[in-house]
């Protein structure tokens, strides 16, 4: 099979952090022992692109200690001689952009190799050069793949943010794994062929690949759920004080407000513009007096000419001595048949009432 680099950039991109992924990917790689120069050149073109992440870097660097392992055992030795060309520039690029934690990993994979004499003493002392040169140069800490570190700079992350914090650092981390082993599971299912005469032996080890998927995925689930929960909680303690908050920006308002020089001068003209009242002595009294009597003295006049208007005219010619007395009652029965006969169901009764007294007291005038 021919060397293809667009496969091996696959291979590159799907590789996890596991045993299981690196082994597989070696596996591969060492099948194309032919090609070993061009696939040494198109790792070097891989691992020194910009914007590709360290971690990528990293597992690029643990194949390429487990490839030049196993082509030491199965004595392959064309990979040996092709990455010794090309990895103590790729070392020498990658490894002052590292943090300390990625530099560590690579000194140790660096040394497994002098000790079993992987790669020559000149390959191992052009990379040692390199780490002794890289002493002088802070370690990078450059957040991985977008993600902001909070600890640069001297900032800690707040209390209530670090099992947050956390919990995304597990989601990351996991993340590669759940896209490789659903990538795996995927190749396998398809490859499957019910047709074959060991489908129950490749289906049974399918069903294991799923299974390995289904529990890595139901781990990141719980996880999400764990940070959504957590989450929740935070926003329920921030919106409770943000209405504190608010409070007390409406008890600064009001204390300016009820103390502002405007406002104050406004409500001192309001109070001047009010009427007082006070009580009246000296004349006032007096008059208030007259004008008790003058009003009692009205009220006694109107009660007489209520009497006189109640009375009828009968009874007022009798009371003079007035001999046409009898006429005068002959007049009045014949009015109050005449009321009687006058009603109309268009007349109300207080409509009669004012009729009646009307008369009446046109027959006391004609009388007098």
């Amino acid at each position: 099979m021919s060397f293809s680099p667009e496969q091996f950039t696959e291979k590159l991109n799907a590789l996890e952090d596991t045993q299981v992924s690196i082994s597989n990917s070696s596996k591969w790689l060492l099948s194309q022992y032919t090609e070993a120069d061009q696939v040494s050149q198109c790792l070097k073109e891989y691992m020194t692109q910009s914007g590709l992440s360290n971690r990528r870097k990293m597992l690029a660097v643990y194949l390429v200690n487990h490839v030049v392992q196993q082509g030491k055992v199965q004595k392959i030795s064309q990979f040996e001689t092709a990455f010794a060309s090309v990895f103590p520039g790729v070392i020498r690029v990658i490894y002052p952009k590292f943090n300390e934690d990625l530099r560590r990993k690579v000194r140790r994979v660096v040394g497994i190799w002098k000790q079993r004499g992987v790669f020559s003493g000149e390959v191992i002392e052009e990379m040692e050069d390199v780490f002794q040169s890289a002493k002088s140069v802070p370690a990078a800490v450059k957040p991985e793949e977008g993600r902001v570190s909070l600890d640069q700079g001297g900032t800690s992350i707040p209390p209530e943010l670090r099992e947050v914090s956390a919990l995304y650092d597990r989601l990351h981390k996991n993340k590669h794994n759940v896209i490789g082993i659903k990538k795996r599971f995927d190749e396998a299912i398809n490859e499957l062929d019910p047709h074959s005469l060991v489908f129950m032996e490749n289906f049974k080890t399918v069903s294991k690949i799923g299974k390995v998927a289904t529990e890595t995925i139901q781990d990141r689930q719980t996880v999400r759920n764990e940070l959504i929960s957590k989450l929740q909680k935070l926003f329920e303690i921030q919106r409770a004080a943000l209405e504190q908050d608010q409070i007390m920006l409406n008890e600064i308002d009001f204390a300016l407000d009820s103390k502002d020089p405007e406002q104050v001068n406004q409500d001192a003209a309001i109070e001047d513009v009010l009427p007082t009242y006070e009580p009246a002595t000296g004349d006032g009294g007096d008059s208030s007096n007259s004008d008790a009597s003058d009003d009692g003295s009205d009220n006694s006049d109107d009660s007489e000419d209520h009497d006189v208007r109640k009375k009828r005219p009968a009874d007022l010619a009798e009371a003079s001595g007035d001999d046409s007395s009898k006429r005068i009652r002959d007049s009045a029965d014949k009015e109050e048949e005449y009321e009687i006969e006058g009603y109309t169901a268009t007349e109300t009764p207080a409509e009669v009432g004012v009729q009646t007294r009307t008369v009446r007291l046109h027959q006391v005038y004609k009388i007098y």
